[in-house]
């Protein structure tokens, strides 16, 4: 026996899984399933660690994230800090959808400590 469809859900067109190309609510609550953040919330809405283990607020607008050690990325490689920096840059990318809801500078910095 096959599961049953909802007809809701075989009308409906498929959205591409980057997160920076359609910024709804419902693509980004799907995506969430599939891509992860450096924070995430709690069951009470409180931050809580995802991709980053630690972060401070450093000073102005700046935060310094501490990475969790051992993600790997699509392609097997490492995540490192030049990772999230280029996911920053691109979401504050004047051409990007998602600019207005990323108040970030189009500059960031690594910090090795």
């Amino acid at each position: 026996m096959s599961p049953a469809i909802s007809p809701d859900a075989t009308n409906q067109k498929t959205k591409p899984l980057d997160p920076n190309s359609i910024p709804s609510t419902a693509n980004l609550t799907f995506l969430n399933h599939i891509w992860e953040g450096l924070v995430c919330y709690d069951p009470a809405f409180g931050p809580k660690p995802a991709l980053a283990t630690e972060w401070e607020l450093v000073r102005g607008p700046a935060w310094r994230f501490k990475l969790r050690e051992g993600v790997k990325l699509h392609d097997g490689a490492d995540m490192t800090a030049d990772d999230v920096g280029a996911s920053f840059q691109r979401a504050a990318d004047p051409a990007s959808p998602l600019k207005a809801t990323c108040r970030c500078s189009r500059t960031s910095r690594r910090s090795m400590t």
